[in-house]
């Protein structure tokens, strides 16, 4: 019964190409977290291992898949993150204010 696992294994792998995708096209990872990344790079490898030890070809083949994918989203990550971005908090006014001067103000009186 190879087959479910194969089947399984490559409808898990699709999972991870939309996300691939986005980051590619936006040139953003502003709403991605790198410790769920972290996260499944861990599993993932941990998975290949087991699949090589047991020799369970869809499980090694498929994980190794997974892991690859997940290692491109995170040199993505690595590759479009910039921490130095301006947010709210700290971006400067990009409308300069003017002020009257006096004169100014003495000639409109």
């Amino acid at each position: 019964m190879l087959l479910f696992g194969w089947l399984g294994g490559i409808l898990n792998s699709f999972h991870v190409l939309p996300q691939m995708m986005k980051i590619h096209k936006t040139k953003s990872v502003d709403d991605l977290s790198i410790n769920s990344i972290y996260i499944k790079i861990i599993a993932s490898v941990l998975y290949t291992i087991h699949g090589f030890v047991i020799w369970d070809l869809p499980l090694f083949v498929m994980t190794l898949l997974i892991l690859a994918q997940y290692l491109t989203i995170f040199l993505q990550y690595k590759w479009y993150h910039n921490p130095d971005k301006c947010n709210a908090d700290t971006a400067e006014s990009d409308t300069s204010t003017t002020t009257q001067s006096s004169t100014e103000t003495d000639d409109l009186a």
